[in-house]
């Protein structure tokens, strides 16, 4: 997804190996069960690696018609802690989570502070997060009860004043809902929101996501694939 951690990456495909959406095709050799998936289906058609054999990019040609890993539709009521976190990590939706502190791929031997997310950004051209996320609310709602259970702090999603009362994730249930007099960045950030709703101390860790990786959680839950 991103450069969240110094990742040593362990290939688990090679050229010419067919995938699915979801299947698994890296893995974090620091942390095994932490998987990165593929986006579509198709045929892996090259592995471009760089100085010393560094693992740059795997390129996968897309199949017209897309297919899907099962991991199985799931109701969260039903879903205890630790198959949450297992679902998460086998669709490679894990890597959504962000640690604080350093900003790296959370790790899931750890239970974090709180959650937290932002429905608004201040970033220079950033896309409108309602905009983005229009449609997908059902589907956040029930990764927001999911991601409920990986924290005894809650799920914390911050508004502007803006939109705290416009915006549909202004509807979202069983979250601490907390709204910013500020539209000017960085206060769409996400460190600068924790920074003023619950500071991180020493020994203290807590996760981050953003909303539409929300979205994608609750269509794995809802429907078994990864979208």
């Amino acid at each position: 997804p991103t450069d969240f951690r110094c990742l040593v990456p362990r290939l688990l495909v090679k050229e010419g190996d067919s995938v699915l959406a979801g299947t698994p095709v890296f893995a974090d050799k620091m942390c095994p069960d932490i998987l990165f998936t593929s986006p579509v289906s198709g045929v892996v058609a090259e592995v471009v690696r760089g100085a010393k054999r560094k693992l740059l990019e795997i390129r996968i040609k897309s199949d017209k018609k897309q297919e899907y890993v099962d991991f199985g539709v799931k109701k969260v009521e039903d879903l205890a802690r630790e198959e949450i976190k297992a679902a998460l990590l086998q669709s490679g939706l894990w890597a959504c989570l962000v640690q604080r502190p350093y900003g790296i791929v959370a790790n899931p031997e750890i239970k974090p502070k709180a959650i937290f997310t932002s429905a608004f950004t201040t970033a220079p051209l950033a896309a409108d997060i309602d905009f983005v996320c229009k449609g997908e609310f059902a589907n956040i709602q029930t990764a927001v009860n999911a991601l409920a259970k990986l924290t005894d702090g809650g799920v914390h999603v911050s508004f502007s004043a803006d939109n705290c009362c416009s915006s549909p994730l202004s509807r979202l249930e069983n979250i601490v809902t907390h709204v910013f007099d500020a539209d000017k960045h960085p206060a769409g950030n996400l460190g600068v929101q924790i920074h003023h709703i619950s500071p991180i101390r020493k020994g203290e860790t807590v996760w981050t996501i953003s909303p539409v990786a929300l979205a994608a959680i609750g269509k794995l839950i809802k429907t078994g694939k990864l979208d």
